[in-house]
C-alpha cells in the first residue's frame, strides 16, 4: 500500500498459490535451500501470529543471509478467506538487499498462500 492506496484489486475470486511452492519474485534467488526454507517458515509464522506493522525476522548464523516480513494490513475477501498484505525484505551477500510487496491468504488448511494479482 502506497500513499493510502492499495496496489491490489478487489477480487471476486482468487487463485491461491502455495507460498512454499512459489518462487517469490527474485527475492529467494541465490539463497541456499536452507536459507529459503528458513525464510518460508518465518513468512508463515509472521503472517499467522504478528500484528500489522510488527516485523518478523529470520537470519542465518554465518551472516550470509537475513530477511524480514512486515504485515501491512489484514482483510477478508469475498470468499471469506483472511488475507494479509505484507512487505518482504531479503538481504544476502550474493545479491544485496531486495524487497517486494505481496498478498497472501489463509487457505482451508490454515496455510498462508500467495495471491498472484
Amino acid at each position: 500500500m502506497r500513499a493510502g492506496v492499495s496496489i491490489w484489486p478487489t477480487w471476486a475470486a482468487v487463485a491461491f498459490l502455495p507460498v512454499s511452492a512459489t518462487a517469490l519474485e527474485p527475492l529467494y534467488t541465490e539463497l541456499s535451500a536452507f536459507e529459503t526454507a528458513l525464510a518460508r517458515v518465518a513468512l508463515q509464522d509472521t503472517l499467522e501470529h504478528m500484528p500489522s506493522r510488527q516485523i518478523g525476522r529470520w537470519s542465518v548464523t554465518d551472516g550470509s543471509a537475513r530477511g524480514s516480513i512486515t504485515p501491512l494490513r489484514t482483510f477478508k475477501i469475498k470468499s471469506g478467506h483472511y488475507c494479509r498484505e505484507f512487505r518482504e525484505v531479503v538481504e544476502s551477500t550474493a545479491k544485496g538487499t531486495r524487497s517486494a510487496d505481496h498478498i497472501a491468504c489463509r487457505n482451508g488448511a490454515g496455510k498462508w498462500v500467495r495471491i498472484e494479482p
